[in-house]
């Protein structure tokens, strides 16, 4: 089934399954219940993905961990590796970021409250991992969102009624719920703009995407297992030697979440 943007906002039935994934994830205090579902969408997805964003907000530890491959569409061009770990522990946030291909990048953002040590590099191993840091700077999360668009330990993408397209392939069970999302290229992206352009391994432009849709998994007590983000995107980036060249790519990512309200370690780099 594929609804819509003008048939799915009629879309009501989710106020049964609210109450009864609220009761099942245990919410003892009608307060936090009551907050939780504040200014929700009335749009059954996006309603449920509101929530879990919520609930991963408000959970006191929670463990993101990323892979993907980014294909610039261009011979003899190998594809860029990407990987990523995010965790969230009480007031304590940390974020590792690299991609590998004919060039290599990463940054690391550790800190507590307001205030990180973020480090980055060029230098990373077969496996992702960094080997030496370039720079390293005490930075606030303010700091860093202007630079990389989000906070160390938030998602990208800004979803809600107006940035989603169309939404198909709903189903729900005993184990959760799964749909895909098709999202709006410019609406979804300020955010996430930014990001590309702060870990591209060259100098670029912001990138104008072309196509972006998200297959959302969300555990039977509320909180997201997986996001697969299928996107592509056209970017000007500076080559040596050449100059700006426009880039077609596409890409493919998957965020798997674990860990939530479950004691949680950050052991940063020794570099």
């Amino acid at each position: 089934m594929s609804l819509t943007k003008k048939t799915y906002t009629k879309y009501t039935s989710f106020l049964f399954a609210t109450i009864l994934l609220l009761g099942v994830s245990g919410c003892s205090e009608t307060s936090e219940v009551d907050s939780m579902q504040e200014n929700l969408s009335s749009v059954e997805e996006i309603r449920l993905y509101e929530l879990a964003e919520r609930k991963m907000a408000a959970a006191s530890s929670f463990k993101i961990e990323t892979t993907g491959i980014v294909d610039p569409n261009i011979p003899l061009v190998p594809k860029q590796n990407l990987l990523a770990h995010k965790i969230k522990s009480g007031e304590s946030y940390y974020n590792y970021t690299a991609s590998k291909g004919t060039a290599s990048t990463f940054f690391e953002m550790h800190g507590k409250n307001g205030t990180g040590i973020l480090k980055t590099g060029t230098k990373l191993n077969k496996d992702l991992l960094p080997e030496s840091v370039d720079e390293q700077k005490e930075i606030t999360v303010e700091e860093y969102v202007d630079i990389y668009g989000s906070k160390p330990y938030e998602l990208h993408y800004i979803i809600n009624e107006d940035s989603v397209v169309s939404i198909s392939d709903s189903t729900s069970n005993e184990f959760g719920h799964r749909f895909t999302l098709i999202l709006d290229n410019n609406l979804a992206t300020p955010a996430y703009k930014k990001n590309i352009v702060a870990t591209n391994t060259l100098p670029s432009e912001l990138p104008n995407f072309t196509s972006i849709k998200l297959i959302v998994e969300i555990d039977q007590d509320g909180y997201f297992k997986a996001i697969t983000y299928f996107e592509a995107y056209s970017i000007r980036i500076k080559l040596p030697l050449l100059g700006y060249s426009t880039q077609s790519i596409k890409a493919e990512i998957v965020d798997t979440f674990d860990s939530y309200n479950e004691p949680l370690e950050i052991n940063p780099f020794k570099i």
